[in-house]
């Protein structure tokens, strides 16, 4: 188990700002009646990352407990006689055995997790679970296994969580595993952004696994601003299933942007350039951070489309290169980058801090964000390097780029694809690669 005495050395102010999102109180009231839809009553109740202690209001049990890191979180709270909330790592000794698991864990994308916390957990988790841990796993889903581990064999388990776990290649292991144990699982899907006052970016979902449920049936409800709950067809909203994962082959093939340490410092707009004199070709190539300033009627991005809605819009597009050696201009503009705007995992892991892995310049680049019909796509005739959110199309052999760009653009994305936050949409890279091998399966 997780020292507890050293749970501090973990939990920076800048972690746990990310974790603390306060749950409306209309969440806290839904959560509780979809568990009583389920169960007449509860005897031990558990609430991992219970904030405020919100949860510990509005059921019906013989006892709650809830773990909070954060003892400032319950200052002021105020909790019912047979409640208590213990100020630990909700991953140290647990007693277990639970009737009910329900609460609103934390939401932190994985690069902002500690890496030897996230090491620790992830290795006594794939232990006590029996399978292994995706690291690439949201702080979120750490928080559902540790459910799954801690209540009995007929618990329920009422969460509300991101819904992108229904989808996400990075939560696959944790579907897997459900679906092996036949549970039932129902996920509600909020159609409003619940955490609007938040700096969250997901759609919110309430997810309920019932381990009494021995079919293994899923299924999913879309719930309106109202709490209506409406049944859908599968986990996109539609009657389509969500988009196959397929590996990349060895052309055609689809991949994610370049994270270079950081686009604040990596990426530049034109008035940066010119204020250090770099040169293009030799300090900074043409890159592409941000697909919306170009609009979607544009096909081909060359020199006048990247000059006109990118260079002269002040947008960040000249990468530096990543060269060991570099020009006294380029070493200015190094030496000017803070030591905090540097501190990043990428920078602290290559060496010299500046000197990313170089990723290939893609045909096609692509972003893999949409709110309509599918992705913006161009033939990247400046030859940007695509960074970030902006995802690339590379080795197009077989068809040509303007075929491929054609019968993507006609593709129909939006009814297979899962929402991710409100009505923005997000596409894998595997799930692009799979749409690929379709459209030259039938080309």
């Amino acid at each position: 188990m997780l020292d507890v005495i050293s749970d501090s050395q973990y939990f920076n102010d800048h972690y746990l700002a990310k974790c603390q999102v306060d749950t409306p109180i209309d969440i806290v009231e839904q959560a509780w009646k979809i568990a009583f839809q389920h169960r007449q009553q509860f005897l031990s109740v558990v609430d991992f990352g219970a904030g405020d202690g919100k949860f510990a209001h509005g059921g019906q049990y013989s006892n709650y407990v809830g773990y909070e890191i954060d003892s400032r979180r319950t200052k002021h709270t105020s909790l019912p006689s047979n409640a208590e909330i213990i100020h630990k790592c909700a991953f140290s000794d647990v007693k277990g055995n639970f009737d009910l698991c329900i609460g609103n864990p934390p939401y932190v994308r994985h690069h902002e997790l500690n890496d030897e916390w996230q090491n620790k957990i992830a290795n006594q988790l794939s232990h006590e679970l029996g399978i292994r841990l995706d690291r690439r796993s949201n702080a979120f889903i750490y928080f559902l296994c540790q459910a799954i581990l801690k209540t009995n064999d007929t618990a329920l388990i009422v969460q509300v969580i991101p819904y992108e776990w229904v989808s996400r290649p990075s939560c696959s292991f944790l579907r897997k595993y459900v679906e092996d144990k036949k549970w039932t699982v129902k996920v509600y899907r909020f159609e409003q952004d619940v955490f609007a006052h938040s700096k969250v970016l997901t759609t919110a979902s309430i997810t309920v696994i019932d381990k009494t449920g021995k079919n293994g049936i899923w299924e999913f409800y879309t719930i309106d601003n109202q709490f209506n709950a409406v049944r859908v067809q599968s986990a996109t909203g539609s009657n389509e299933k969500v988009l196959s994962y397929k590996s990349r082959s060895p052309f055609n093939y689809a991949q994610r942007g370049l994270s270079p340490g950081g686009q604040k410092i990596f990426c530049l707009t034109e008035e940066i350039r010119l204020a250090f004199k770099l040169k293009i070709g030799i300090d900074v190539v043409p890159c592409l951070t941000n697909i919306r300033p170009v609009p979607d009627k544009i096909a081909l991005l060359n020199t006048t489309s990247f000059q006109k809605y990118l260079v002269n819009a002040g947008e960040k597009c000249w990468l530096i290169t990543p060269t060991v050696t570099p020009s006294e201009e380029l070493k200015t503009y190094l030496d000017s980058v803070s030591a905090e705007d540097r501190d990043t995992y990428t920078c602290r892991n290559q060496s010299p801090w500046w000197c990313y892995r170089a990723h290939p310049v893609p045909d096609l680049l692509y972003g893999s964000g949409f709110t309509k019909h599918g992705p913006k796509i161009f033939i990247n005739e400046i030859g940007a390097v695509a960074v970030g959110a902006v995802h690339g199309i590379h080795k197009v052999k077989g068809i040509s780029k303007i075929q491929l760009r054609k019968a993507l653009r006609t593709f129909e994305f939006e009814s297979r694809i899962v929402s991710h936050s409100g009505v923005l949409k997000k596409i894998e890279v595997n799930q692009m690669n799979s749409v690929i091998g379709t459209i030259l399966n039938d080309t």
